[in-house]
């Protein structure tokens, strides 16, 4: 059973594209917003936060809100996908929070949600963001985020693009690797980003004042279900690929993370723990040519990236 679970002050209306076509289920938690119209700001991250503790059974939130919804958290063929807008990051970072919570979360796609506290006006990444972007550089999830750079008029609060800088800057810190500018962001996508990055299946996308903060639930959340989430949730080995990210590569600092999942996101798909990688099969001599020299070039990429990060 697939389901998606759209989270934020949102009606069913603005973001009913944004899901995957067989889903099951589709629900959408959006804080008493109007269906069918409205703008998409009628409630806080406070009340999602609420909402959220509401499900809370000590030590999980998820399985008490999908029994809640009519959903078996135990069953075996559950697949759950995740939109959030705006404020709905108050509810979704506490599911992140636990490993047993974050298993039953195929993939979170948040449009305009990274949004974070902001001490001493130094951006704050958000915890549960992190670890399940941790998870899904390693495992076979999907993190993908974007952001614009609408600012708070009374300050409070740090753009988002600048939270979901505090994660990626985290993430690399937990990892031992570096992101770097995505080859996976569909061309389709309209407007693209300002910029993006990509480690394993985290995909950031800063889309800086390009569009406004409500058409990041009006108008591209769709565009990024249909033509990323989607596919992902379709692949047969529900892997993008990132050469950063190599079980053959233990000393990128890597290595013993890589050695605690289950599974392992490779150049070539997903494997389990502790399987020898072999080389891709059912490629020709050319293809393989072609994949190495890529796989170089994606290296070199990174290492140049690495030197600007290290001196901007």
């Amino acid at each position: 059973m697939k389901v998606v679970l759209w989270f934020g002050p949102v009606a069913t209306s603005h973001v009913a594209k944004a899901r995957i076509p067989d889903a099951d289920k589709f629900i959408v938690i959006g804080g008493g917003c109007p269906p069918g119209g409205g703008d998409p700001s009628c409630q806080g991250s406070s009340y999602f936060s609420t909402l959220a503790d509401s499900w809370f059974d000590g030590k999980q939130y998820m399985p008490k809100l999908l029994r809640s919804k009519g959903i078996d958290p135990t069953a075996t063929d559950l697949e759950v996908y995740i939109g959030s807008f705006s404020a709905g990051h108050g509810a979704v970072k506490k599911l992140c929070m636990s490993p047993e919570d974050r298993r039953l979360i195929q993939g979170i796609a948040l449009a305009d949600s990274t949004y974070c506290a902001w001490p001493n006006k130094v951006p704050a990444f958000s915890e549960g963001y992190v670890r399940y972007c941790v998870d899904a550089v390693l495992r076979p999830r999907l993190f993908v985020a974007t952001a614009s750079g609408s600012e708070d008029p009374a300050g409070n609060t740090p753009p988002g693009n600048k939270c979901m800088l505090a994660i990626r800057d985290e993430v690399e810190k937990r990892t031992g690797a570096m992101f770097s500018p995505t080859t996976f962001w569909p061309p389709g996508i309209d407007p693209q980003p300002v910029a993006a990055w990509q480690l394993g299946n985290c995909i950031l996308a800063d889309y800086g004042t390009r569009l406004t903060h409500p058409q990041h639930a009006t108008r591209l959340a769709s565009q990024v279900w249909s033509q990323l989430v989607t596919p992902w949730t379709s692949s047969p080995q529900s892997c993008f690929t990132v050469a950063a990210v190599q079980p053959t590569a233990p000393t990128n600092g890597l290595g013993a993370m890589l050695a605690g999942g289950p599974e392992v996101c490779t150049l070539w798909g997903r494997w389990p723990k502790g399987a020898a990688i072999p080389p891709p099969v059912g490629l020709s001599s050319t293809e393989r040519l072609v994949a190495a020299g890529l796989g170089a070039l994606a290296g070199y990429g990174a290492l140049r990236f690495a030197q600007h990060r290290a001196v901007r």
